[in-house]
């Protein structure tokens, strides 16, 4: 009653005992019985029953169930606890094969592009093609995959042939183009892309860009580079030396950010959030040169924050590359060329516990301490000049043409000039003149006209042997020919001198054939001349029949006749090539006698 709990009054005839207060509102007839069904979402009259009732902050209303669900809410239901059918689970509980939960769900998003969702804001986890989560530090962008060839255009007409190849590392192509001389006369060859804006976020100096590049020869390259920026007239650009690269193979080129070429940044620069240009090419030594087969596959941005742990970690890991390129050493180019030392040059130390590097140390101070001085006297076992030394053996030792051999030296250790044993070279037999023409001199021991003491010889000289009947080889005027000798021997004055005869019987007015012509090449040269003619007759020997007289017209009288001969050193004449001798008479009288004579190559 508002004031203490007290037993509600009622009796055996009427039950519990109602005050109807002055309204008479309570209905006391219950209406009949009525079954309660499906069909019965908001019955109009009183039905008999026990429904469960919600408030929705404004009307009471049934809860709605249904048979497979049971009692329907606005939410998934959660299951209290932490059991196995349970959505609830325990920290290092163990997994089962049936139990129950909530899968967490990622948007597919290989790209890993730059979002504008707003600092504070909700977002979406992000997978990986592989349904990895995309997690910093490091995250790819793919410019472009230069799988195809639209979009692209030369930079100038120094670059031609534009067109897409199968010889790539990405995706489904690569681009190729050629380097020629053309009208632009530039040193470029490059293509050049506007893309849609991409914005790279918060970048740092060490993010980097990549991309891949195959360049046939790098003879006349000066530098291969990459341009982001807004358009072809503001952009940055980053570049790789030629001596950082190798050619007619496929290789990565990374640039850092903060490694941007200060002569390559050209208007404003570039804008990172907001990123529409994108070129990639070669830059030559001259506008002149020309390259076929350029190739450059896919263009990417990665961000590239490493902590020092994960730096150890990779350093400390095998490398298997055949291929491992320094860039830097200490913040400085490596130098891979011969020069002056620089901060980026490469040192080896040579452990001074090595036993080999000490043996390496003791022949080197040994070389260096073989130094030359003028007059000194040499010291056992203290000097160290730099000896030549020479090898001794019975027998000569013979090597192949074009081998290395040891010096050779007598038992005595001189050392032998000549294979030869008879060469002896004590004494004053041969003499080496070094001040003029660096001339070899070989002098005897004895004057001329001087007596022979015994005690050494002339110098002798020698000659080639051939027989009497062979004829010498023809030479050039000032050259230098060899000694002739027979097989004897004996010294021979002609080589050509063993002579033939041709009898003389003739008594033909004009031409009379005395020696008939010889083979092609051959002259006919005579020695000796004897005739005596029977009446009186003049006679004259021509080169051919009424040809070139060798002889002015003799005049001959009955019984009269005459001889002579050249000496054996040169001959009377010698007639033409495959021509007769001739004798020509001045009358029809017998003439009688020979010549004698030899033939000679023309």
């Amino acid at each position: 009653d508002s004031a203490a709990w007290d037993r509600a009054p009622g009796n055996a005839a009427d039950g519990l005992l109602v005050n109807l207060g002055t309204n008479n509102d309570v209905d006391t007839e219950l209406p009949a019985a009525a079954a309660l069904g499906d069909g019965d979402a908001n019955p109009t009259t009183p039905i008999v029953g026990a429904a469960l009732m919600g408030w929705n902050t404004a009307t009471w209303d049934r809860l709605v169930s249904s048979i497979a669900q049971g009692l329907e809410v606005d939410v998934t239901r959660v299951i209290p606890g932490t059991g196995a059918t349970n959505l609830g689970k325990a920290i290092d509980s163990v997994a089962g094969a049936a139990d129950v939960g909530v899968a967490l769900l990622g948007i597919h998003d290989s790209s890993a592009t730059h979002l504008t969702t707003a600092e504070g804001d909700y977002d979406t986890v992000r997978l990986s093609d592989y349904g990895a989560f995309q997690v910093a530090p490091e995250q790819h962008f793919t410019l472009d995959s230069l799988n195809a060839t639209a979009g692209w255009a030369a930079l100038n007409n120094d670059t031609v042939n534009l067109a897409t190849t199968l010889k790539h590392v990405l995706g489904t192509n690569a681009l190729t183009f050629d380097k020629v001389d053309g009208a632009a006369n530039t040193i470029f060859a490059a293509i050049e892309k506007t893309i849609s804006s991409v914005d790279l976020g918060g970048i740092s100096p060490h993010d980097i860009i990549q991309t891949s590049c195959y360049i046939p020869d790098l003879a006349d390259v000066t530098y291969l580079f990459v341009r982001l920026g807004t358009d072809a007239s503001n952009y940055n650009e980053w570049r790789v030396p030629d001596t950082a690269l190798t050619a007619a193979t496929f290789e990565i080129l990374v640039f850092n950010i903060g490694d941007a070429h200060f002569a390559g940044i050209t208007g404003n620069g570039w804008n990172p959030s907001a990123v529409t240009y994108i070129a990639v090419g070669v830059a030559f030594d001259a506008e002149t040169n020309a390259l076929a087969g350029i190739v450059f596959d896919e263009l990417s941005f990665h961000t590239n924050q490493h902590t020092s742990a994960e730096l150890n970690a990779e350093v400390s890991s095998s490398v298997s590359s055949a291929n491992v390129n320094l860039q830097k050493v200490g913040g400085s180019v490596t130098d891979k060329g011969a020069g002056n030392v620089s901060n980026g040059s490469q040192r080896v130390v040579l452990a001074s516990d090595d036993v080999l590097t000490a043996a390496i140390r003791d022949a080197v101070e040994l070389l260096d301490n073989a130094v030359y001085v003028d007059d000194a006297d040499w010291v056992d076992d203290t000097s160290s000049h730099l000896l030549v030394g020479g090898l001794y053996q019975s027998a000569l030792q013979t090597i192949t043409d074009g081998d290395v051999g040891p010096f050779q030296v007598d038992v005595n250790g001189r050392l032998i000039v000549s294979p030869s044993t008879a060469l002896d070279v004590s004494g004053a037999v041969v003499t080496v003149d070094l001040a003029g023409n660096n001339d070899v001199v070989a002098e005897g021991d004895v004057a001329h006209d001087a007596p022979d003491s015994g005690g050494g010889g002339p110098v002798k000289i020698g000659g080639r042997a051939q027989e009497p009947e062979a004829q010498p080889e023809e030479v050039a005027d000032d050259d230098r020919v060899d000694a002739l000798f027979d097989r004897n021997g004996y010294m021979r004055v002609r080589g050509d001198f063993n002579p033939q005869f041709a009898d003389i019987n003739d008594a033909g007015s004009g031409d009379n054939a005395i020696i008939a012509a010889q083979a092609a090449g051959k002259r006919i040269a005579v020695w000796s001349i004897l005739l005596v003619s029977d009446g009186t007759v003049d006679i004259r020997f021509e080169d051919g029949a009424a040809g070139t007289p060798f002889t002015g017209q003799i005049p001959l009288q009955v019984r009269e006749g005459f001889s002579t001969s050249a000496g054996g050193l040169v001959p009377l004449f010698v007639g033409s090539a495959a021509t007769l001798l001739n004798l020509e008479l001045s009358a029809a009288i017998a003439v009688h006698g020979f010549v004698s004579f030899t033939t000679i190559d023309d």
